[in-house]
């Protein structure tokens, strides 16, 4: 059984065609938040595929100009891929992704039989 969030993908690197965007992954009672730095990246050149046991985020950066044009590039560019192996508490039809100032953020909510309940105590 899975219980925690497992990242898969390559690390960040600086060539054309093999590079993977940093992510912050954070537990919550609701479930997880997770960040992805994609400065660059446009809404129309992501993908956010959701299934029973994974989230994965593909999409593209694109140079802004033509690559003779550039004297250095230090910004990984290209395609990228990362897999999320999600945890079985996970809803993936809750799932929810927003693009916000180069960051993509996803949503992946518990469940409502995995939240935490406060039973009360009776006395008698």
């Amino acid at each position: 059984m899975t219980t925690t969030l497992v990242l898969q993908g390559k690390p960040a690197t600086y060539s054309a065609s093999d590079w993977a965007p940093r992510a912050d992954v954070v537990e919550n009672e609701a479930g997880y938040e997770v960040a992805l730095d994609l400065p660059g990246v446009k809404r129309e050149e992501l993908d956010v595929q959701v299934d029973h046991e994974t989230v994965t985020i593909k999409g593209e950066r694109k140079l802004a100009a033509s690559p003779e044009a550039y004297h250095r590039v230090e910004r990984p560019y290209g395609s990228f891929s990362r897999v999320f192996l999600l945890p079985e508490f996970v809803n993936p039809a809750g799932i929810e992704a927003k693009l916000s100032d180069g960051v993509l953020h996803l949503t992946l909510p518990r469940r409502e039989e995995t939240k935490p309940k406060q039973v009360k105590v009776q006395v008698n």
